[in-house]
């Protein structure tokens, strides 16, 4: 019998208004079917047109389109909750993208009830960037306070090192026990397209266009930039601050250097990446970065900052530069840039093969099919609690097949010695050792 995975996200193609994770969901769930996996996806669909639920089936991938009864992204879906009641065990183990949705939460409740295995990728929502906008006060007590107990028991998958450091620091998981996968995007290596001009310096930015991209910081970088003579700036976004990044252009006065071309399609990439010379992404904060990974594969050094999940590929592989999130840091970099215009071709030759080496669907999927089974061979283990209560040195400790895990006298969290009470802090230090629940064990 086939592997059964079911995936569980607020989007999915054809809509593509939510940017990357909407393809970087759609991938995986593609290559995984190409590794003979049967994979379900349960998503919302925002076309008011469609009769729902509609079943479908989209590029080998088993799609349940549900309604949506509020929320853009979709923060509920009566009719997919209830079909996950049914259906949730006829699955494998489950895989939940995103967070900071009341869907995503509920559904995690209800998959803990079957005791089925559980995958959540966060796709960056627990970084500084999502704690510092929007919400911010609630969003830190609710992690704190319900958040953290709603993940126990889950395997929390990370798409860069700098986003397992996050999760680590807001959950308190061990940092040794978040994988690191990076997002499947399909990736295309692309012809080999900077060789360095004889003048001039064109520029390229690519991504949703959202205050989170550090779009204002290129701009305000430009007048400081004397060589660059073009700007063109792909994707698109909320129509309103598409507006305001235009009328901040014109108060610049660089309306003649900078080109907003619109929604660039994956079939219009390769004579989009041919227009410019190196690929600038000076966001806030990224998880991963999809969009620095596919101009890598078509051969353009980047200037990205360190808040970018893919920043520690950049000096490691010569492929670009690095900056801060700032006007004056970026325009420092992209005069560097030019003035080391003779290693352009150099880096577009570094930054093609690590992208062929690190990035590709055939490198990627199948340490993801060996996550999924490691996950579901450990959730199968038989596990034991022990529990000393009610006498002096009160512990517990925990046993996966045979093997111990954890063991802690409740002392070290009470600070009371010979402490002679029930263990609790020590069980939930053991369970969370173990990625296990009360139930599980």
């Amino acid at each position: 019998m086939a592997f059964r995975i079911l995936h569980i996200s607020p989007y999915y193609l054809p809509d593509t208004n939510f940017g990357g994770p909407t393809f970087s969901v759609s991938s995986l769930c593609e290559a995984l079917v190409k590794s003979d996996v049967e994979v379900t996806v349960f998503t919302v669909s925002y076309n008011k047109e469609d009769v729902l639920p509609k079943k479908t089936i989209l590029n080998g991938v088993n799609v349940i389109y549900f309604k949506g009864d509020f929320g853009s992204p979709c923060q509920w879906s009566a009719q997919l909750l209830d079909a996950l009641k049914r259906e949730v065990g006829n699955y494998d183990i489950v895989h939940l993208n995103t967070w900071w949705n009341l869907l995503i939460f509920k559904s995690l409740k209800i998959i803990k009830t079957q005791n089925i295995p559980i995958v959540i990728s966060l796709r960056g929502m627990l970084g500084q960037y999502s704690f510092a906008h929007r919400k911010t006060l609630l969003k830190k007590v609710f992690q704190e306070q319900y958040g953290n107990k709603l993940l126990q028991g889950t395997a929390i998958l990370a798409t860069s090192k700098l986003e397992a450091g996050e999760i680590s620091e807001r959950t308190g998981k061990p940092i040794k026990d978040i994988p690191v996968l990076p997002n499947l995007i399909n990736l295309k290596i692309r012809p080999t397209l900077t060789t360095g001009r004889a003048s001039g310096f064109k520029i390229g930015f690519l991504s949703r266009l959202h205050h989170k991209k550090g779009i204002d910081n290129l701009l305000q970088a430009i007048p400081d930039c004397p060589d660059v003579d073009e700007v063109i700036i792909g994707g698109d976004g909320d129509e309103a601050y598409v507006n305001s990044l235009k009328e901040e252009v014109v108060r610049l006065g660089i309306a003649n250097k900078v080109n907003f071309v619109g929604w660039v399609s994956d079939e219009d990439k390769t004579a989009f990446f041919k227009t410019f010379d190196v690929f600038v992404l000076p966001s806030y904060h990224e998880n991963f970065a999809n969009v620095v990974a596919e101009a890598w594969g078509a051969g353009k050094p980047t200037i990205i900052t360190p808040e970018v999940g893919l920043s520690n590929f950049v000096e490691q592989y010569d492929v670009g530069w690095l900056c801060e999130a700032t006007p004056g840091s970026t325009a420092d970099a992209l005069n560097l840039a030019y003035n080391e215009k003779d290693k352009w071709a150099l880096k577009a030759r570094n930054a093609q093969k690590l992208a062929s080496d690190k990035f590709t669907n055939d490198r990627i999927i199948d340490d993801y099919m060996q996550l999924y089974k490691r996950i579901t061979d450990s959730k199968s283990a038989k596990t034991v609690l022990g529990i000393n209560a009610y006498h002096a040195d009160a512990s517990a400790a925990i046993y996966k097949d045979g093997e111990l895990i954890a063991a802690v006298e409740e002392e070290r969290f009470t600070r009371v010695k010979h402490f002679a009470g029930f263990p609790k802090l020590a069980i939930d230090f053991c369970l969370k050792e173990a990625g296990r629940t009360i139930n599980e064990v």
